[in-house]
Order: structure tokens, then sequence, then C-alpha cells
């Protein structure tokens, strides 16, 4: 799902009836129970964007120490790298990874997906306090009626 869905979906979600309180107050379990599940969809996701990230990583430095077989690089369709990077001198093998499209790529997945997780994150904190900030508006509601 993408940021931006979310957004909407909670766009619509956050709305409070301030006429009609009671049923407010009823349905934050199963708002919770949305926002739980989808969280909980993307933090996985973040997990195995997370380990794709550091494979791939290893994967890219064994490739740009020039340590890949013939085999792997036809594997994974790759071509041989044809610079021998010494240590010590510019460009280390740092400076190819930083650069390397494959990694940027997944990078920017985990990132996006982060935040995601931060956004869902933050909506079950808001939903956390919902009921206490719906009952204290009855209360108030309650006060200023003079019960």
């Amino acid at each position: 799902m993408k940021l931006s869905e979310l957004q909407e979906i909670w766009q619509k979600d956050c709305q409070l009836d301030d006429t009609k309180l009671d049923v407010e107050l009823l349905k934050i379990p199963n708002l919770h129970s949305k926002y739980l599940g989808l969280y909980n969809d993307e933090a996985l996701q973040l997990k195995k964007l997370f380990y794709e990230k550091k494979k791939l990583l290893k994967i890219k430095t064994i490739y740009y120490a020039g340590k890949m077989s013939q085999v792997e690089l036809e594997e994974l369709g790759w071509e041989p790298f044809m610079f021998k990077i010494i240590k010590g001198y510019e460009p280390k093998i740092e400076t190819y990874l930083a650069g390397d499209d494959d990694l940027i790529k997944t990078d920017e997945k985990y990132e996006y997906t982060k935040l995601k997780v931060e956004f869902l994150e933050s909506i079950i904190k808001s939903l956390n306090t919902r009921g206490y900030n719906i009952r204290s508006a009855i209360d108030f509601l309650k006060f200023t009626m003079g019960s």
C-alpha cells in the first residue's frame, strides 16, 4: 500500500462526529485493529527489506572486490567489474557501493517502508489516546449541561 493511500484512509478515519461521541468511542477498537494489522504488514515488509539490503550489500561487496566467479556473474546477469581496487587508494569499494543502482533502489524501498511504519505507529499512538480524549469531551459536555 502506498503512503498516500494510508494518509487518505487515515484522513477519513480520524474524523470525529462530535454529535455521536458514544459511537466514536465504540469505533476505537475496530480502528485500532485495522491500523495494527496494517502496521504489522508494513513492519514485516521492513524487516524483509532490511535483510534483503544486507544480503545485496554482501553480494555487491564481493562483486566490487573482484572476487565473484564467472558462474555467479552469469547467474546474476552481471558483467565482470573491470577495475582493480587497491586498499588505501581511491576510489574505495565504499564509493562504488554508495553509487550502486541496485543498492540505491533497495535503500529507497527500505526508507519508504520505514516511513509508512512510522506513520502507522503515530496513528496507533493517536488511537491509544483517542478514548481518553473522547471521554474528556463527554465529561465537558456533561459539565456544560449542568450534569
